[in-house]
């Protein structure tokens, strides 16, 4: 009776609410939305987080900033790292993947670092790690939810630590961040930059919807804002120009966090890049064609530019007419084209630091961008280099000086040029 009562799409709270539900399945319902206030996924979780989100109002006002972060778990490598472990050739043949909580402790050679086998120090420092395709790696992570589970929780910390700025940080037993020495204030950020500074508090409950992949949903509460002191020194000395002087501080800050220009990035490093990708479309749609409005004044005019094509794909397309045969598309080339070079399934080499003194020329950052010091003109393989090949240390650990490939201390001139190439190789990226 209760459920013929009940909508298909209602919630408990909405189904105890109808007058004419049964007195004893209203309390039942109740008694269920208490129970499960600790249990994820369920409507007390979610009552409980709502609740909880609503009292973090109260002593640290309302929400400051709203954060979603969607991490491309299909095409990241590391889930394929993750799922397949740090194994040998011989379990791969035998049909197993061992996990990395499965495989032997890692050995240490005789300067006390860890040696892993040469195909996971591979995998790691290159640049493009061989990819299945993004069918082959949707089916990983549907049968894998441990290394779905990892690379969720990795992200995570990652994201709300560094862009964030939070240095205590859990996901209900499990702790992602904890300060360095104990802190007695009320703010869970930490001193590093970021973009959301003298954060108080943040809260993102956990769902999927039908995207497949766990997201949170972050609100977070700063120091930073309006106070009850600006108010009352707003309200003695002019509400009006306080207000004023706030919004545009407002818009002066959010112009640096957020852009909608793929080129801006290269503008603010003085890089010239190539046009963005517009369609005859979208002009036509934004009218930014040159055309000439009913007053006399020209519309402002995007020249029409091709887009930007994935890597892997291109590739597809030079091996099918080299094959003389027609490129995979569509649904065949999302059930069979390999992701290896994808933008989202790579390890940009301008961005390892053994890449330091070795950019040459700018390009994608998939295709080969590390050259020799001798060779400039040609691009060849570089191995990675270690720390001890990179820096020089004293007793303490503290770094002294930063060598060159061929071994000598590079100088201030040095360390321009290369920054200037790592901008133009960034710019390039972004």
């Amino acid at each position: 009776e209760a459920m013929n009562i009940a909508g298909p799409k209602e919630t408990i709270g909405s189904a105890c609410a109808r007058p004419e539900m049964p007195a004893k399945v209203k309390t039942a319902l109740r008694t269920l939305l208490l129970s499960t206030s600790d249990v994820p996924g369920t409507e007390g979780r979610k009552t409980s987080l709502r609740y909880a989100g609503h009292g973090n109002n109260l002593p640290f006002g309302g929400p400051r900033f709203f954060a979603t972060p969607h991490f491309a778990d299909t095409y990241n490598p590391l889930i394929k790292l993750l799922h397949d472990g740090p194994c040998e050739d011989s379990h791969l043949a035998a049909g197993r993947a061992s996990q990395p909580a499965d495989a032997d402790p890692p050995l240490h050679d005789a300067t006390g670092s860890a040696s892993q086998p040469a195909e996971l120090r591979g995998f790691l420092a290159s640049a493009e790690p061989r990819m299945p395709s993004l069918r082959r790696m949707h089916e990983t992570v549907a049968a894998d939810p441990r290394a779905q589970a990892k690379f969720f929780l990795l992200m995570s910390e990652l994201h709300y630590r560094h862009i964030i700025g939070v240095e205590r940080l859990h996901i209900g037993r499990v702790t992602l961040a904890r300060p360095l020495r104990p802190v007695h204030d009320e703010v869970a950020a930490s001193l590093q930059p970021c973009v959301t500074p003298g954060t108080t508090d943040i809260q993102a409950p956990l769902e999927a919807q039908g995207r497949g992949f766990t997201h949170g949903h972050g609100k977070g509460h700063s120091i930073i804002g309006p106070t009850m002191a600006w108010l009352r020194r707003a309200v003695t000395q002019g509400l009006t120009p306080a207000v004023r002087c706030i919004r545009r501080a407002l818009l002066e800050t959010a112009v640096t966090v957020q852009f909608d220009a793929a080129r801006l990035s290269g503008r603010q490093l003085g890089i010239d890049l190539r046009a963005e990708p517009f369609t005859a479309r979208q002009q036509r749609q934004s009218r930014m064609d040159g055309g000439e409005e009913e007053d006399g004044t020209l519309r402002e005019c995007v020249d029409v530019a091709a887009p930007v094509e994935p890597v892997h794909v291109e590739r597809e397309r030079s091996l099918a007419a080299a094959l003389s045969r027609q490129p995979l598309t569509g649904t065949a080339a999302y059930r069979d084209l390999s992701l290896t070079g994808a933008f989202q399934s790579i390890f940009p080499a301008y961005r390892q630091r053994s890449s330091f003194c070795l950019l040459a020329w700018q390009s994608q950052p998939t295709l080969n961008i590390i050259a020799g010091p001798a060779d400039t003109a040609s691009s060849k393989t570089c191995h990675p280099r270690r720390l001890k090949d990179l820096f020089t240390v004293d007793e303490h650990g503290q770094i002294l000086e930063i060598l060159k490939p061929d071994g000598t201390v590079s100088s201030e001139a040095d360390r321009e040029a290369d920054a200037k190439q790592w901008a133009a190789h960034f710019a390039d990226d972004v």
